[in-house]
């Protein structure tokens, strides 16, 4: 009797290539690799184990399938058994860290958009490893290295890989928090490979609000908006939101009165004894009392961030002195509501950064939410709390936090989450353009830090002075 062994070891290579095709990865991996050595081989020089961006031990090389098919197909098996662990691991920070490549595979390096390239992704290489991919660079180029000596160990099964000594852990560097407490730890979510099914065209509301009695009057100790000001905010406001989602899907409404029934019940004294501009005592609003105008304007296409002016509490959290930002009910998808007030007595001295810095939280809020509405994903490998350095999504709980994670800009992960949902369709275009508004003021001022960032990538008119050159010619 004739085995499959038997079989596919006297089929062609082509024949072969044809049948691995239509079979799925984890197949692939441990029924048919286990075959024979010749079936084994012919696995190896599989595409689908060129990754969007090489591990780091083969950063430096230009990858070729024949060449480093083994070695992929080795680093891919351990990417499944890495994301099974994690999920298996929970909240549990030590589960989360299990790889010394924890970095690079919560890129989700083995998945791809429609139309997406095989290997390289020029962008994506540029950001994590902060050099030109090795595919883009010319035998000229001096700053071109020649490949590292290949350092292999033995593992079991006869299983070779290269030294772990040199597998970077380019993520997960969690920042240290200032709360004495340390009641909270936020790390990044790796990028999950399943879920990344949606094709809507999402809109984003910015609705400036000014809270009123159901009559109509005013209570004085709730400050509103300067129309001025406010109409400054809003545009710094679009103008960083158009740079990731486009123009044309971001809309910002005129100031609206919302009258509130009871509004006494809905406002407390002012934890902190702050004043306003008049100095008069200030009360905190409940953020409740915009509930029910989120409900007219969101909808499962459509991300509402209100804007409002008075100190904000929420009910559900009335041991917390304030919030300058949170959501309706219990989920990230609700419209959010966002505060002025303590960026009004934090940057009293200069309006330009209170408006960048506000702009910020309103692109936090505004991803938190987007990223989780309609059926882009389970809501844990959204764009979500993010620890990584120089990201927007970092978790601030305070003023100071703030100000020391004021990024615009996201980390390499986030960005492929927007890119892998379809938010984004072009990361080299979308982070051109934000080069571009990171250049004008006040951002340039105030987001020196980004601009230079964007620039260690490879974005922007200085980082590479021969193409300057030759432009100006």
């Amino acid at each position: 009797m004739v085995t499959t062994t038997e079989i596919l070891t006297d089929l062609p290579a082509e024949v072969l290539h044809h049948i691995f095709s239509f079979l799925p990865d984890e197949h692939l991996l441990d029924d048919v690799v286990a075959v024979s050595h010749l079936v084994r081989n012919v696995c190896d020089v599989n595409p689908r184990w060129l990754p969007t961006i090489a591990p780091p031990v083969l950063a430096d090389e230009v990858l070729d399938i024949r060449t480093h098919g083994k070695e992929l197909r080795l680093h891919y098996t351990r990417y499944l058994n890495w994301y099974e662990n994690f999920e298996d691991g929970g909240d549990d920070t030590d589960d989360d860290r299990q790889s010394p490549l924890d970095g690079f595979f919560s890129l989700a390096p083995w998945k791809r958009v429609q139309g997406d390239s095989e290997y390289p992704t020029p962008w994506l290489h540029r950001m994590v490893y902060g050099k030109p991919c090795p595919t883009t660079l010319t035998s000229k180029d001096s700053r071109r290295k020649k490949p590292e000596s290949r350092t292999y160990f033995y593992r079991a099964a006869n299983k070779y890989t290269r030294s772990r000594r040199r597998e970077k852990s380019l993520f997960f560097q969690q920042r240290k928090r200032l709360s004495q407490d340390q009641f909270r730890d936020f790390e990044t979510e790796p990028i999950c490979p399943k879920h990344y099914e949606n094709e809507t065209t999402r809109r984003m509301v910015i609705q400036p609000v000014n809270i009123r009695y159901a009559d109509g009057s005013r209570n004085i100790r709730l400050p509103d908006h300067d129309d001025e000001h406010l109409s400054i905010q809003t545009g710094i406001c679009k103008k960083t939101l158009d740079c990731y989602f486009g123009a044309t899907n971001v809309v910002v409404n005129p100031l609206i009165e919302h009258r509130v029934v009871n509004l006494n019940y809905h406002c407390r004294e002012d934890l902190q004894e702050l004043v306003d501009e008049e100095n008069n005592a200030v009360l905190q609003v409940d953020s409740d009392v915009l509930s029910s105008l989120s409900c007219t304007l969101a909808d499962n296409n459509t991300a509402v961030i209100l804007l409002i002016a008075p100190h904000m509490f929420s009910r559900s959290s009335p041991d917390l002195a304030w919030f300058y930002s949170t959501y309706f009910g219990r989920c990230f998808t609700s419209p959010w509501v966002c505060s002025t007030f303590q960026f009004y007595q934090w940057y009293k001295q200069s309006l330009n950064k209170l408006q960048v810095r506000f702009a910020r939280l309103v692109l936090y809020s505004t991803l938190l939410q987007l990223s989780t509405l309609g059926s882009l994903c389970e809501n844990k490998h959204c764009v979500t709390l993010c620890e990584n350095k120089h990201c927007v999504m970092n978790n601030s709980d305070s003023m100071d936090e703030m100000e020391m994670s004021s990024h615009i800009i996201m980390c390499p992960a986030c960005i492929r989450k927007l890119q892998l949902g379809k938010f984004v369709q072009d990361p080299s275009d979308f982070l051109q353009n934000l080069f571009d508004v990171l250049q004008q003021e006040p951002f340039a001022t105030y987001n020196r830090t980004d601009l230079q960032t964007l620039q260690s990538y490879g974005f922007g008119k200085h980082t590479n002075k021969k193409q300057a050159k030759r432009s100006r010619k």
